[in-house]
């Protein structure tokens, strides 16, 4: 009797411990259940990473690639900022040979208007001569021979008037070498002095 209350003791002992470790079976599938949901869902977080990572490393080449282009860009503008300061250096060369130029036309202009001042005024000096001249020249109609009739006698006249040889022979010359002539006078000084004046015309402009 004392036996099977110890058996029955025993088998209810066991039982508790059957049951004890029936409850840490459950409770140990519920934790393994658990971290298999965990796994999972540390599977996904990986993954999620892993296509983060694939992102992240894209969006790091095409910036990477955009660096270049910039960079490029970046070069491409300073060659250009070369070319453009060498034109800007090219045109202020220019601009500075035109002002020179410029310059040099006005001190022509200028020169060339004291010329055209001076050759003006020459030639209003040249006028009033020729005025002058005009002026004091006067023919007496009245005293003009006949030339087509007259003028062989008149250079007779002239000859006899002049005694002396030298004179006579530069009359005779100049008589000679004129072609038209146009008028004849004697002139006679108050000492009693007297010459002849004769006019030709050898050439008409």
């Amino acid at each position: 009797s004392s036996l099977l209350t110890d058996v029955s003791e025993f088998a209810s002992t066991e039982s508790a411990y059957q049951s004890s470790i029936i409850t840490d079976i459950l409770l140990l599938s519920s934790l393994l259940t658990d971290v298999s949901e965990m796994a999972s869902a540390t599977s996904n977080t990986v993954s999620d990473l892993m296509a983060d990572v694939a992102a992240e490393s894209a969006m790091q080449s095409s910036i990477i690639t955009d660096i270049l282009l910039l960079s490029s860009l970046l070069t491409d503008v300073s060659e250009f900022a070369s070319i453009e300061s060498a034109y800007q250096s090219s045109v202020i060369t220019d601009i500075l040979v035109l002002s020179s130029l410029i310059t040099d036309v006005s001190e022509t202009d200028s020169a060339t208007s004291a010329l055209l001042s001076l050759v003006s005024n020459e030639t209003s000096a040249v006028s009033n001569v020729a005025s002058e001249a005009r002026a004091s020249v006067t023919v007496n109609t009245t005293e003009i021979d006949a030339v087509s009739d007259m003028q062989s006698s008149i250079i007779t006249d002239i000859i006899a008037l002049d005694n002396d040889a030298t004179s006579s022979q530069a009359s005779t010359k100049i008589v000679s070498t004129a072609s038209i002539l146009v008028g004849y006078k004697k002139i006679t000084l108050a000492d009693g002095t007297s010459f002849s004046c004769v006019a030709f015309v050898t050439s008409v402009s």
